[in-house]
Parts: structure tokens; sequence; C-alpha cells
């Protein structure tokens, strides 16, 4: 609070130092924000007391990695220091969040390579109409399954579809095993 930290400053200094404390205006912290949340590298803003201000993101995974595409770092007094990195490869978005580690580039980044190099994203269910086999079906969003490589590799995917219930699942038939893997409800049902 601005006001509290104005008279503060007055209890301390009696003898009338006054500051004039001007936070930058709630839409410029909100595109500072935006800005290095998406992953801008540097910029540059000149909405502010009509001065240029020049911004440069420290966090260095959007500088060493490929995979990185946006994030931030900070510190408060209860979670210390705070890194927030996200990553995108072959149709996986991942979200690291760190809290008071002192190796946490390192970690995201063995954290986005493990992901990668060990999952697969499947689409089972595009938003809007979806057909499979003689099925028509109507799903309000995008449907998609984070599976470990390992254990989908030989093996099938098995549909299965219930028009009373409204319901689809997926199974992965691996060695003559099956195990559900996907289960979700649907808009509609139809033949096509």
């Amino acid at each position: 609070d601005l006001k509290k930290l104005e008279d503060r400053l007055r209890t301390r200094f009696n003898w009338g130092l006054s500051v004039n404390i001007y936070p930058p205006d709630y839409d410029m912290r909100v595109e500072i924000l935006h800005k290095k949340i998406i992953g801008q590298k540097k910029f540059q803003d000149k909405s502010y007391s009509n001065k240029n201000f020049y911004f440069h993101n420290k966090h260095r995974l959007l500088f060493n990695s490929s995979k990185a595409i946006g994030g931030k770092t900070g510190y408060t007094k209860k979670a210390k220091r705070t890194l927030i990195t996200t990553a995108s490869k072959d149709n996986i978005d991942i979200i690291v969040v760190t809290l008071n580690c002192g190796n946490d580039f390192d970690i995201h980044e063995n954290l986005f390579e493990k992901y990668f190099n060990n999952y697969v994203n499947i689409n089972i269910l595009q938003k809007g109409r979806n057909k499979i086999l003689d099925y028509i079906i109507i799903s309000e969003k995008k449907c998609s399954i984070l599976l470990e490589k390992e254990k989908i590799q030989g093996g099938t995917l098995l549909y299965c579809v219930y028009p009373s219930s409204l319901l689809i699942e997926v199974y992965v038939i691996k060695d003559n095993d099956q195990k559900l893997v996907f289960k979700d409800n649907i808009l509609e049902f139809d033949y096509a």
C-alpha cells in the first residue's frame, strides 16, 4: 500500500521529507507480465510518462533452450526464488514451477528432456465432429492424452464408443494386456 509507505517515510524522516511514489499503471504492469510470460526476450515500452522503458527477460532458458517458449523469474519472502517455464515440442506443452530451488534452471531443463523424450501426445477427439469407423462423435472440446512411449510402443489403440451413455473409452492393447488410458463423455453420437 503506497499510502502506508509514504506515511512511514514521513515518520522515519520527521523533518518533512515527502516522496511522491507513482507505481506503473495497471495496464502497463499487465503488459510487462504478459510480455515476459509469452517469451519476449527484450521489449520496449513508451506508454508510461512518455519515456522509453526497455525490459530484458532474465530467464536464461529462453536464450539457451530450443524448447522453452516462455517463463518468469521471481522472488517472494515466503517462496524465496521462483521460476516458471513453459516449453513445447511435438504437440506436448509443459509448464514447470519451482519454489525455493537453487538449481531450478537445470531441473526445468531436465524435466523437459524427460517428458519430451519419454512421452507422446495422442489426439483422441477434435473439438466438434469426429468420424471413427462408422460413427460420428461430436465433442465440445479437443481431447488428447499423454502416454509413455514405452507403454504403447508395439501396442494398438482400441476405441470403445457407448451410445447409450455418450461415453468414449480408449485402451492400449499390448502383449495380450488391455489398459484404459482415456475416458470422457461426449456431446452427441450417431452412425455415419
